[in-house]
């Protein structure tokens, strides 16, 4: 079989042309206005743009450091609040402390109290301000006088205690002891006021 020309024209030398790469078409977008088309994207307009669904960063505040009304508000506000806050613990540790107070101080004299039905006597003193009194037998009233028995409130009773319960409740709570000569309690700071000196006591065989 005879070989083709194309074979016989590589074996006398002819090397075989290499075809010549097309050009890759890229549409060439014209203006109609003759200007090149815009380039998008990159551009200094795009970087300057603010993405959208940022937030706004705070206003600052005006000149001299000075806050807004708002502001302001706010701040008291939040200190009201705390001052309510801490009075409220206060009363409430302050009301825990009493309760403790009065049982601490209903256990010191239970079936301790000397208190007399028969009585007749009333021994006058001022306790809350205001002008009390409790009943006594005339011993009692002679030992209230010399410090030897005392009178405390306890459970809204006055109860007749000896000058030893006495001050294991100073101890306890100051504030229920009514009566204790020693220590100037029960007496009124105006000694016109002090009917309960033996002095100024109505004798018992006096008829009007």
């Amino acid at each position: 079989m005879g070989l083709s020309l194309r074979d016989q024209l590589l074996q006398a030398g002819f090397t075989q042309s290499k075809p010549e790469p097309k050009a890759d078409p890229k549409p060439n977008h014209q203006r109609r206005d003759g200007r090149p088309p815009h380039k998008r994207g990159g551009g200094p307009s795009q970087q300057a743009r603010k993405p959208e669904g940022q937030p706004r960063p705070p206003r600052e505040a005006k000149s001299g450091g000075e806050p807004s009304l708002a502001h302001a508000y706010q701040i008291r506000a939040e200190t009201e609040k705390r001052e309510r806050e801490e009075a409220q613990k206060r009363a409430q540790e302050e009301a825990q402390r009493k309760r403790e107070q009065r049982q601490k101080l209903s256990a010191l004299v239970a079936g301790k109290a000397q208190n007399n039905p028969a009585g007749e006597h009333a021994r006058n003193f001022f306790y809350g301000k205001k002008i009390r009194k409790v009943n006594v037998t005339p011993e009692q009233f002679q030992q209230l006088n010399a410090g030897e028995l005392g009178v405390a409130q306890v459970d809204g009773r006055f109860l007749i205690l000896s000058p030893e319960i006495i001050r294991e409740a100073l101890s306890i709570a100051p504030q229920h002891v009514a009566l204790f000569v020693p220590e100037g309690i029960g007496a009124s700071n105006n000694p016109d006021d002090d009917y309960s000196d033996p002095r100024f006591q109505v004798p018992d065989d006096l008829v009007w």
